[in-house]
């Protein structure tokens, strides 16, 4: 069991991440508008494509990456309990509200995941459709549905375990302490699992360079 720390941010006296997460939540709510409104207009059946339902997968991606990173900022911007100590302002988070934005920043990267996996399969969906444009129109679509899921299943999967890594606790003052759940799910969640998020992205930047020399040689 490893050490126990007191969960705390900082902001410094001109406010400045502050300003940062106000913008960041600005963005981020643009983000999420934007990807409904994606989502939304392709529905409509007549624009019903493989591409098209791979689309919507990362347009809810998008959303549940937007919404994990500062989504919930507005909320936990007026939860925090502040106290000058020297010439810093410490702040602490209530209980709940700093295990919420722990495991929803951990979230961000199981949805970043599953954005870069669908682009990765959108470009090759595009080399499908032109080597095989009638097996693509009549038999990918509910496939292209099929890994959408998928990929959000292996994808929460391949995070889950992350959550356990660490253990929030409620503290005096209702803030929270953080400790070490357990060596191995750490060395997974410090090592493995960078080493396959690192995999993953050298294997999806991989087939996107190849998916770019096919299209130019169609």
């Amino acid at each position: 069991m490893g050490d126990t720390h007191e969960i705390i941010q900082w902001i410094d006296s001109e406010k400045h991440l502050l300003d940062v997460f106000i913008a960041g939540s600005v963005i981020a709510y643009v983000s999420m508008l934007f990807n409904i409104l994606v989502f939304l207009l392709l529905c409509h059946k007549a624009l019903r494509s493989p591409a098209t339902v791979l689309m919507q997968g990362l347009a809810v991606a998008d959303f549940l990456t937007a919404f994990s990173s500062y989504g919930l900022h507005p909320l936990f911007l007026l939860e925090y309990n502040c106290e000058l100590a020297s010439t810093i302002q410490l702040c602490f988070l209530q209980y709940l509200y700093c295990s919420l934005k722990i495991h929803w920043g951990i979230s961000l990267f199981t949805f970043h995941n599953v954005s870069f996996m669908i682009t990765t399969c959108l470009g090759l969906q595009k080399v499908i459709s032109f080597r095989f444009p009638i097996w693509t129109k009549n038999e990918l679509t509910i496939k292209a549905a099929m890994i959408c899921v998928f990929i959000f299943v292996f994808s929460v999967a391949l995070g889950m375990p992350r959550h356990f890594a660490i253990r929030v606790e409620e503290e005096a003052f209702k803030t929270c302490t953080g400790s070490i759940n357990d060596d191995d799910v750490k060395q997974y969640a410090t090592k493995q699992y960078l080493i396959c998020q690192t995999i993953l992205m050298t294997f999806c930047c991989f087939n996107g360079n190849i998916n770019i020399f096919s299209s130019t040689n169609l």
